[in-house]
């Protein structure tokens, strides 16, 4: 017995084929909307799924299909392989005509039987004893089913107690409602909102809405064993865990602006007496327009001892928030002081936490709307007093000039790194970006890789982490496949799946060798603060005005303009005419944020293989113009040079002009350049330079980017380098001073499908290497200092056509003996 317990306590394997670009379907019936995806992982690698789809069903009861559209609510069970248990459309739970309980969010839970309890909200006709004639009926109602789909209360599930407050309501309705399994009781919670009118003449009144907060309690077999509600309307939003003892703790903000809590019992009686203050109202809870936020603990854990950890939120300045832990004891008593975790009062836009033996581990997204930007906080403190163990803002995550939102999907732990989901929605585009990235527990990022397939159109998701695997349960609008899924994703393997900031699939010929390499997505930034090197993934994203900041000693910003050749760290910030630029260390050479791309990986083209790019490769003509590119629905494109790759397909339906004279011949919207990038073009936005700290667009004068201007790796005399420039009249490359800051934008060299054997290679006063090497690994070996390169004769053809085609034929050229 023993051994079999212990057996059942080891982490349950991948459910299903672990891939971070696969998704299995679960239902995608089409003209069928499905959203808020739930699912329970069970110790035996299995797993309970609950979701809702709203179409026009066909009835389990009736056979026929439903001339109206119905929200219905389904149930269906996967073994650890990934099998489906209850059908290929699982179990219909609900399926009575409504529509309202799109308004609800599912809340499943398991009894200490395995039986699965879950609510759903009903609107049902014909039953308006608490509501007028004239309003709908919202009901809520709870079922119980065992984990073969078999119903164990009511087929028709068991109705809450709705309690009214005052017969003079228009309507009533609950919200907000959850359920909790705590000990032997099950725990049905939801605030009441009735609609009053206050009348001022007979003809003239003023609405408002008291929302009230109710509470039930059922035994395990689906008796109401009592129910309460509390009559002050006083309720914003709330929240529940499990507390000892079969009991409820209920977590809550009220219209005074503060924190309180109850611990209720199966008599929904609070133990307490009187309610706790979490948080005093003198910290206020309102919009940035003044009014009450419904917010509430989003994390509340149940610790050994019996007390909840929780963080919440507090705004005490309108429309600006910080973030804060504290300790709810069984006895009622909270830290002496809440325990900040936000270092800045700003705008609050997602957090994820990680509770891990006495560490509490808190992602937060916040947005700098001075900069109109987005920042990634990370901090770890002791869960036991909150003591601080680390604590530093990650970076920027995005701009908000495009209108992106981000959502941390969630973030767990595995072999001493941090593992964290993100996603972007852009809500013009209709395009997620989603990325899973490692971090060290100092807060390091170590790794970075798109998830999904990188862009996938994620309506509604639920997220479990199980050991290494990070199990995604999600349903797609109907720009993405629609349905709803399932994907297996290992958040320690970064084999499978591309960089998140790496480069796109076209490749450029860039010398008459055939020398190809692959753009980035976007320019490069830098933020002096911490230190920190970036791509951009976004390429039409410019921050222009804001390098003015660069001489600022603690900037927490970007700048993407940067003086010729300062790839270091000592020389990156550079803004002084004065100071010296005479010698050239790549951007390429430097560790960068995301961490997809090593040291090295990345470098500057220098003027000839621009030339050869824009000028001398086969159709050059053809494969450059200008054009521009929409960041929102709305307002003027940005601007920018097109370059497209040796091998194009057109996107169907689009239309490109290579003689464009006029940045608004060729504009794409952001969708439309997404199936351009997508085929390999590369957009490279007008950046303008910077002079000093002062911002310029050409012939020194201060305006709005009209020119770009792009470093190449080539000197050009004393003092100055090639730059590349663009303008209506296309692309030119000019001689500029070093001391200018210019844009970048890096390219990855395209690698060598094999490596050589039994190769030699002797640099000046140093011994001989031998061994198997890959061409890039050759270029790496400072070949203008080689005496020698000595190849066997199996494969000495094939090294000297390659070692032309990648430009190691610089060798060649320069008497360097080939053996």
């Amino acid at each position: 017995m023993a051994l079999a317990c212990a057996a059942m306590m080891l982490p349950a394997s991948a459910q299903w084929p672990v891939d971070d670009n696969a998704m299995v379907p679960i239902e995608a019936e089409q003209n069928m909307d499905y959203y808020d995806p739930t699912m329970i992982r069970k110790a035996d690698g299995s797993s309970l799924l609950s979701y809702k789809v709203l179409g026009k069903h066909i009835n389990p009861e009736t056979g026929q299909k439903e001339s109206h559209m119905y929200v219905y609510l389904y149930m269906q069970k996967l073994d650890k392989d990934g099998n489906k248990l209850l059908g290929d459309s699982g179990v219909a739970i609900s399926y009575k005509p409504t529509q309202t309980a799109s308004f609800s969010r599912i809340h499943m839970d398991t009894l200490a039987n395995g039986n699965i309890v879950i609510h759903h909200e009903d609107n049902r006709p014909g039953d308006t004893t608490y509501v007028s004639p004239t309003s709908g009926d919202y009901r809520s109602y709870i079922y119980c089913y065992t984990q073969d789909g078999q119903p164990v209360w009511s087929r028709d599930g068991i109705e809450m107690p709705f309690l009214p407050q005052d017969p003079d309501a228009r309507s009533r309705r609950v919200g907000a409602e959850q359920v909790k399994v705590s000990g032997n009781n099950v725990y049905f919670t939801a605030m009441m909102k009735e609609e009053m009118r206050n009348y001022i003449t007979p003809d003239s009144f003023v609405v408002y809405y008291p929302t009230y907060f109710e509470i039930a309690c059922l035994d395990q077999n689906g008796n109401i064993l009592s129910s309460s509600i509390d009559s002050v309307p006083t309720y914003s939003a709330y929240n529940t865990s499990v507390a000892p003892n079969g009991n409820l703790y209920v977590v809550y903000s009220d219209f005074a602006g503060g924190y309180s809590a109850k611990c209720f019992n199966a008599q929904c009686e609070n133990i307490w007496g009187e309610p706790v203050v979490v948080e005093s109202d003198n910290v206020t809870s309102k919009s940035s327009m003044g009014s009450i936020v419904s917010v509430a603990p989003k994390e509340m854990v149940l610790m050994n001892d019996n007390s909840l950890a929780m963080v919440y939120h507090t705004y005490p300045v309108p429309g600006r928030s910080v973030l804060y832990y504290n300790r709810l004891y069984n006895d009622g008593s909270t830290f002496a002081e809440h325990i900040r975790l936000s270092d800045t009062i700003g705008l609050h836009d997602a957090h994820e936490c990680l509770f891990e033996g006495d560490t509490l581990t808190v992602f937060e997204a916040r947005s700098r709307l001075t900069r109109d930007e987005e920042y990634l906080y990370y901090n770890r403190v002791l869960l036991s007093d909150g003591s601080y163990v680390l604590g530093t803002p990650l970076g920027k995550i995005l701009d908000l000039n495009v209108g992106v939102l981000s959502k941390i999907i969630g973030v767990a732990k595995a072999e001493d790194m941090i593992q964290l989901l993100l996603c972007n929605d852009d809500p013009h585009s209709g395009v997620s970006y989603n990325n899973a990235y490692t971090y060290t527990l100092d807060g390091t990022l170590i790794q970075g890789k798109q998830i999904l397939g990188g862009y996938t159109d994620i309506n509604d998701r639920t997220c479990i982490f199980d050991g290494h695997y990070a199990y995604l349960f999600l349903s797609l609008d109907d720009n993405g496949k629609g349905g709803i899924w399932l994907s297996c994703i290992d958040v320690t393997d970064y084999t499978k799946s591309a960089p998140v900031t790496g480069t796109q699939d076209g490749k450029f010929t860039v010398n008459a060798s055939g020398r190809q390499v692959q753009f980035t997505r976007g320019n490069m930034e830098y933020m002096k603060s911490h230190q920190m090197a970036h791509v951009i993934n976004h390429p039409w994203e410019v921050l222009t005005g804001l390098n003015k900041w660069c001489a600022v000693e603690n900037f927490i910003n970007w700048l993407d303009l940067f003086g010729w050749g300062t790839g270091t760290i000592d020389e990156i910030v550079k803004y002084d005419t004065l100071a010296s630029y005479d010698t050239f260390t790549d951007w390429g050479e430097m560790s960068y944020f995301d961490g997809s791309c090593a040291p090295g990986t990345l470098r500057t083209l220098s003027a000839d293989e621009w030339n050869y790019l824009l000028n001398e490769r086969e159709d050059a003509a053809n494969k450059r113009t200008i054009g521009a590119v929409y960041m929102a629905d709305h307002g003027s494109p940005l601007s920018g040079a097109i370059l497209l790759p040796d091998e194009f397909q057109l996107p169907e339906g689009l239309d490109i002009h290579t003689d464009a004279k006029n940045f608004n011949v060729n504009d794409y919207t952001r969708p439309e350049w997404f199936q351009m990038e997508k085929n390999g073009a590369v957009f490279l936005p007008l950046t303008a330079y910077r002079k000093d700290t002062a911002m310029y667009d050409y012939d020194d004068s201060q305006a709005c980017a009209l020119v770009g201007h792009y470093w190449t790796s080539t000197i050009d005399g004393e003092g100055n380098a090639k730059s590349i420039q663009i303008d209506e009249n296309g692309f030119s490359i000019v001689s500029s001073p070093r001391y200018l800051g210019m844009g970048v934008r890096l390219v990855k060299d395209v690698e060598a499908p094999q490596g050589i054997e039994d190769i030699k290679v002797k640099e000046t006063g140093k011994a001989v290497k031998k061994g198997r090497m890959t061409y890039r690994q050759l270029q790496k070996q400072s070949v203008s200092k080689l005496d020698s390169i000595e190849v066997s004769d199996s494969n000495i053809g094939d090294f000297l056509e390659t070692a032309r085609k990648y430009d190691i034929d610089y060798a060649l050229k320069n008497n360097i003996q080939i053996q």
